[in-house]
């Protein structure tokens, strides 16, 4: 189902420090798709360098 109103909804990212405490982050929904899209390049960097690690 798509929702054409997007300020209805509330964003979160979790996200953890050095220390591994969690903490929960509110984003506005005009930055959902700006902040996803770094979230994918982090995950697919992270893949790479587990690949690179693999194949040693």
């Amino acid at each position: 189902m798509r929702f054409h109103n997007n300020t209805e909804f509330d964003y979160f990212v979790i996200v953890k420090d050095i220390y591994l405490k969690e903490t929960k982050v509110k984003i506005n929904a005009q930055d959902r798709s700006a902040i996803g899209k770094q979230i994918d390049n982090y995950l697919n960097f992270e893949f790479n360098r587990i690949l690179e690690e693999t194949n040693i």
